[in-house]
């Protein structure tokens, strides 16, 4: 018997569903397993004794959760199925292993993450590590109007919006639902944080107050939201919105007052990760799809003319876009310079050559943002956590 998993992607929708099914060996008619319900199906491994089987893969629903790509076993051929490991990693897709004696190996996938400030200057000798969570800031940090920082960081089996001192004392759990957020964003008036969540099959932006209160949905409809930019007099969130039409994904750029109201369209549809100059003139933003050889973009906010355009270096990392530098003066991005260092540098958008910001000698770049002030620089750092994990006794 060949067990696999087949994914099935629907049509003018922005999400697949994973069905177990198996396959005589020499042939013969697909049999689906009744496994319950899968977003995502990697690796399979038979145990030797063909009672079952072990997978790496994730339930549905939980894509956005701790418990994405866990190890799972399913018995043969009734189906019964059981998560394996417990441990809140997540596990590489391909590392799934059964040895003769029954015992299952795989290889935990683990990015620690911890915030650091530091001189905006970016010189790593003032870096100074402010908390020791796990997963601190990966998501998204954020700078408070009066002093304090806002970070996404995990608790129990979610990630919520945390604040701290700027020397990280003070650290406080500010929201107890959506159980799963991500990049988090707040505007030069400091007074609203915005977030994006699952909201049934599609991921919108909400805004709360600064501390924690009174949360908001922002955006609406069968469309994905993840980025954003806050405006800094307060007043404006730029988002990128993407949805699915004829199985391709379309790509929008809009703008909404922060107070409510109907979005507002900015007729750009190559543009995503969207931030405000400083004087909220200018936007930032990267290029979608980044197959151009000119990735980071810089427009007007009043007119959308297209003011600058400049190719990021090898092995940019923009998946949150460039952001800006206090003075306007320049955008600020990740560049990866070793399997497990990684760096910000800056883009002057006069057009004069980038150069690096931080001198990191390792440890991988997650998030980071300036203080509302420009006086400090808040980064979130860490490295994969890569160790084997043998299970025994198992099922």
């Amino acid at each position: 018997i060949i067990v696999f998993g087949l994914l099935k992607v629907y049509q003018d929708e922005n999400f697949g569903q994973c069905e177990l099914v198996a396959v005589p060996s020499e042939g013969g008619d697909l049999k689906s397993i009744p496994a319950g319900r899968w977003d995502l199906c990697y690796r399979i491994e038979w145990r030797r004794d063909g009672s079952g089987f072990y997978m790496i893969g994730t339930r549905f629903g939980e894509s956005l959760s701790i418990h994405r790509d866990q190890v799972y076993y399913i018995s043969w051929p009734q189906g019964r199925s059981h998560r394996v490991t417990n441990e809140g990693n997540r596990h590489q897709v391909s590392s799934l292993g059964v040895t003769n004696d029954g015992a299952v190996f795989a290889v935990p996938f683990e990015r620690s993450s911890q915030i650091w400030v530091m001189n905006p200057n970016g010189d790593s000798r003032s870096a100074v590590q402010i908390t020791s969570g796990l997963a601190d800031g990966r998501a998204g940090i954020a700078a408070l109007s009066d002093g304090r920082v806002a970070y996404i960081a995990r608790s129990a089996e979610g990630l919520y919006v945390w604040s701290m001192n700027q020397d990280g004392s003070g650290q406080r759990q500010l929201t107890i639902d959506p159980p799963f957020i991500e990049e988090l964003r707040s505007g030069g008036d400091g007074r609203y944080l915005v977030f994006s969540a699952q909201q049934g099959r599609f991921q919108h932006l909400f805004r709360i107050d600064s501390d924690g209160t009174n949360m908001q949905q922002v955006t609406y409809g069968e469309t994905q939201e993840v980025d954003s930019g806050i405006s800094n007099d307060g007043k404006w969130i730029a988002f990128g919105s993407s949805k699915y039409s004829g199985g391709k994904a379309e790509w929008s750029l809009w703008k909404k007052s922060i107070d409510g109201g109907d979005p507002v369209p900015w007729n750009r549809n190559d543009c995503a990760s969207p931030y405000f100059s400083p004087d909220d003139k200018y936007i930032s933003c990267v290029r979608f799809p980044t197959a151009n050889p000119d990735d980071i973009l810089i427009f007007s906010s009043e007119d959308l003319n297209l003011l600058a355009s400049f190719k990021s270096l090898p092995h940019s990392v923009l998946n949150f876009g460039a952001k800006w530098t206090p003075d306007g003066r320049s955008v600020v991005y990740r560049v990866r310079e070793g399997v497990e260092v990684s760096n910000l540098w800056l883009q002057p958008i006069d057009g004069r050559p980038p150069k690096r910001l931080t001198d990191f000698a390792d440890g991988r770049i997650y998030h980071f943002e300036y203080s509302l002030d420009g006086q400090r620089l808040f980064v979130a750092r860490g490295q994969s956590v890569q160790d084997a994990l043998l299970i025994r006794n198992e099922p």
